[in-house]
């Protein structure tokens, strides 16, 4: 679970470089915007996906509001909420109004920059001339469902709050890239009811998941 780029997250955090690998902050709201390529039967498929992410991890739990748009054309627009400590998701289409749900059989971890990441280097954000923002670049490595492993790229502030997550490689043999920004983050949950079920989700359907994008350490 795919934080940062806004000058009002400057201003609130500060900003300088990661000396070591971190935690991301425990609550925050923001968009997360990506674009995820990824290989079927020999042709490439290309995934845009902005969202509005809710992130709570002191009461275990994510909301998500995305717009997805599918090779240029399909559009979708979903909200998908992770309750951990109910062990359930929910997936709301808000086109169709239809939703189902699935069971969350692992507890919710922590987003972290894993401690065997290797420092990539000190970099900053803009011109340099007015008001950078500092951050420290990572390479990490970590298991990829399915087997093998999957090999990426983050960039972190001095207090931990990503700003881009690149990563690629073979989830269940389907090979995958995805890059993502994180842009407009707000510290703390300000929309609380966001993480209230939906009417359409309350006696949904139970579904199995399915892979349709890569794991990352920060995105959702």
């Amino acid at each position: 679970m795919s934080l940062l780029y806004a000058c009002v997250f400057v201003a609130v955090l500060g900003q300088g470089w990661s000396a070591s690998p971190c935690c991301v902050p425990d609550a925050w709201e923001g968009i997360q915007s990506t674009v995820l390529g990824r290989v079927e039967q020999g042709m490439g498929v290309v995934v845009r996906t902005r969202t509005a992410v809710s992130y709570d991890y002191a009461n275990r739990r994510v909301a998500a509001m995305s717009n997805v748009t599918l090779d240029g054309n399909k559009q979708q627009r979903m909200l998908n909420l992770m309750l951990y400590e109910e062990k359930t998701s929910y997936s709301l289409d808000l086109m169709t109004g239809m939703c189902t749900k699935q069971t969350l059989n692992t507890d919710m971890m922590a987003a972290c920059v894993p401690d065997g990441a290797v420092k990539q280097g000190d970099v900053y954000f803009g011109s340099g001339l007015v008001t950078p923002l500092s951050a420290t670049e990572w390479g990490f490595e970590m298991p990829s469902p399915g087997g093998g492993s999957l090999t990426g790229t983050v960039t972190v502030t001095s207090q931990c709050v990503p700003i881009t997550e690149a990563v690629f490689g073979h989830v269940n043999g389907v090979q995958m890239l995805q890059a993502v920004e994180f842009v407009n983050i707000i510290p703390g949950i300000h929309n609380p009811d966001i993480f209230d079920i939906p009417e359409p989700c309350e006696n949904a359907p139970e579904e199995y998941a399915e892979e349709g994008s890569l794991p990352g350490l920060f995105s959702v």
